[in-house]
């Protein structure tokens, strides 16, 4: 019942991103609905192999579980990866341009993260460090990691990333909205978006993962903290490039 309920979710959050993006950007050429279809696709391979790759320990024992993604495991940033791997060959399949399209992904992936992140509350997962905070919430024994099995209430880190998508995307619309806006003060700059987006939440991520209570670690390198700031030096590198590119006389 709860993957049941993990799976309609995820449903939810996925057409009500995709329905937003299109209200948001009604005038565009872009067959969005058609578009999602090879996001979707991409991104789900991406994600599941990120998780696999993260707990290669156990599927190397039991290749059987790697196509079990009923059972749930789902890595955001290789569904980022896959996505926009996917996303770019439609675009050159279609004749579009990619950071066009990137932009348009970028409005709708932070409300669809943030309605599915839900899944997990309903599977009793993506939990952090115990705590005594008042909203703290209770996961059954049988849910508890090892490490903490005798704690009862732990940090809800679904609903904190939860939240910061919900910022995440009121950002992003209100910087389109702007754009699109006779007279506004926002200049349109194609792949800002996109770049807006990673920076903001690989910031969210950042500091999310030190209450998580087991990560990916290659070493001694936390791997999702490294992709974080790898995504946020990123996207204000490559956003400072575009916007020198768009205002040249303004170079020193």
């Amino acid at each position: 019942m709860n993957n049941l309920l993990y799976g309609f979710i995820v449903v939810i959050g996925i057409w009500t991103a995709t329905t937003a993006v299109s209200l948001i950007k009604r005038n565009t050429k872009v067959d969005i609905w058609g578009a999602l279809v090879w996001v979707l696709i991409g991104g789900l391979i991406g994600a599941r192999l990120y998780h696999v790759a993260s707990l290669w320990g156990y599927y190397s024992q039991n290749p059987g579980a790697i196509i079990a993604i009923w059972q749930g495991g789902l890595g955001i940033y290789g569904g980022l990866i896959g996505g926009a791997i996917a996303l770019v060959t439609y675009s050159r399949l279609h004749h579009l341009p990619i950071l066009q399209l990137l932009d348009l992904v970028a409005l709708g992936l932070p409300l669809g993260q943030a309605i599915g992140r839900w899944g997990n509350y309903f599977r009793q997962e993506l939990y952090g460090l115990p705590t005594q905070l008042p909203w703290g919430i209770y996961i059954a024994p049988e849910n508890r990691l090892w490490q903490v099995m005798p704690f009862s209430h732990f940090h809800p880190l679904f609903l904190y990333e939860s939240l910061g998508c919900l910022v995440i995307f009121g950002i992003l619309v209100g910087l389109a909205l702007s754009e699109a806006a006779p007279g506004g003060r926002v200049e349109r700059v194609d792949g800002a978006l996109f770049l807006i987006y990673i920076a903001l939440y690989g910031i969210l991520r950042f500091t999310l993962e030190p209450l998580r209570i087991e990560s990916w670690t290659l070493g001694s390198v936390n791997v999702a903290e490294a992709i974080s700031a790898l995504l946020t030096i990123t996207g204000i590198v490559l956003l400072v490039i575009l916007w020198k590119k768009k205002h040249p006389s303004k170079l020193t």
